[in-house]
């Protein structure tokens, strides 16, 4: 629940904690009536992106922390733990601490006479529960060579009785799980997500697959771990905790057993994976016109605009090309009438184009009063009213008008 958590708080938080951190730096830095930059400004796009970098590192580190967090809680503790004991212990040492603490917790030994003890009764025996089932578990060669490499789960893996039983059915799910994984890195950039550093990613999931392979199958723990983590942690960081806690309470940070470093390992992969998806196109962002324009350089991107500039180029001299070819094309069905007009380029060299263009655009304007239904009409009424005047009269007569004007012109000579 807490990762799906984590990974939801990546999609939002770090937009949130940005913009309220950067208003909360301008009100600690910029006195009251000052100007403050304001978005679409270059300066605040450069403080937004600084900040949102700065927001990202931090997230990631609490992320990290909240994983090996999770893994240190009471509820989750590991077994060695649980009884006190280095997970490099031997069958002696835990039995020898199995009866110590049996002797201390065992239910029948605690006094429920007071208040305060009834209250912690059932706590003693939960615990107590645990610890039997831990021993159970650690004193058993086969279980525990299972249980430093897969967990708890074990316990649920009933039908195996022998180490190569539990290691098969481990390598079984770590290989589904680097399928999955592997499907993932490849479905998700073809969709648009995670292709910066996705290089990186594939060698990152080889790395810790190499190395939870190398954690089930050697017979010891992981060198890094054996040999650089658990050391750090018992001879530097808890001493350094303990001088720092005022309660001199004695503890700390219990070493690392190896599927406790395998699950801290997977969750820091994660995290890195969806911070280096946020962080690394911030880090080459453009802020010069007031915005955070990202650069994204993984997945093809850079070819991706090389394509399109590119055909948008060629798509430019098809255009062009079109044109010139449109231009040519009139201008030799223009040729026969324009006649002298037109020299051996086909350029005009007299009015031979203009007095073309003026009548057709007179045959356009001509058409277009000749096409008009009024006109149409117009032009049907008046030939319809002179047949009509007509009706009745041979052919070849004349009219009485007509033949005023001849007798007119007879009588005048």
């Amino acid at each position: 629940m807490s990762q799906a958590l984590s990974l939801i708080g990546w999609t939002f938080l770090p937009d949130m904690a940005t913009r309220f951190l950067q208003n909360l730096y301008y009100n600690l830095t910029i006195r009251a009536g000052a100007p403050r930059p304001q978005p679409g400004h270059p300066r605040w796009a450069a403080h937004y992106r600084r900040v949102y970098i700065l927001v990202i590192c931090i997230y990631l580190a609490f992320t990290i922390y909240e994983a090996d967090w999770e893994l240190q809680r009471p509820a989750n503790r590991d077994y060695y733990s649980l009884l006190g004991v280095a997970p490099s212990a031997t069958q002696r040492d835990i039995k020898r601490r199995y009866r110590q603490l049996s002797a201390l917790m065992h239910p029948d030994k605690v006094d429920t006479s007071s208040s305060s003890s009834s209250a912690s009764f059932s706590h003693n025996v939960e615990q107590y529960i645990r610890i039997q089932t831990a021993h159970a578990v650690l004193a058993d060669d086969a279980k525990r060579f299972a249980y430093d490499r897969f967990g708890p789960a074990i316990q649920h893996w009933t039908e195996c009785a022998i180490a190569r039983d539990f290691a098969l059915r481990g390598a079984r799910d770590l290989l589904t799980y680097y399928a999955t994984g592997l499907a993932a890195l490849y479905v998700l950039p073809k969709l648009g997500y995670f292709r910066d550093g996705l290089y990186w990613r594939y060698i990152a999931l080889a790395a810790l697959l190499v190395f939870e392979l190398g954690a089930i199958t050697s017979a010891r723990p992981p060198w890094l771990l054996d040999a650089v983590v658990n050391p750090l942690l018992t001879r530097l960081v808890n001493p350094l905790v303990g001088l720092v806690r005022r309660d001199g309470a004695s503890g700390g940070h219990p070493p690392y057993v190896a599927y406790q470093a395998v699950a801290l390992a997977r969750r820091m992969s994660i995290s890195l994976s969806i911070a280096l998806n946020q962080l690394l196109p911030m880090l080459s962002a453009d802020t010069r016109t007031g915005h955070v324009r990202l650069r994204r350089h993984g997945g093809g991107s850079d070819n991706d605009t090389a394509k399109t500039a590119a055909s948008l180029d060629e798509l430019e001299r098809s255009v062009q090309g079109v044109h010139e070819e449109a231009k040519h094309t009139v201008q030799l069905a223009a040729t026969p009438f324009l006649a002298h007009g037109v020299d051996a380029d086909g350029n005009d060299a007299g009015n031979g184009l203009a007095l073309l263009r003026e009548r057709v655009k007179r045959w356009l304007v001509d058409n277009t009063v000749r096409s008009d239904p009024m006109t149409k009409a117009a032009i049907h009424a008046r030939v319809t009213t002179g047949r009509r005047r007509r009706e009745g009269v041979p052919a070849g007569a004349q009219g009485n008008g007509v033949r005023m004007r001849m007798g007119r012109g007879s009588d005048r000579e």
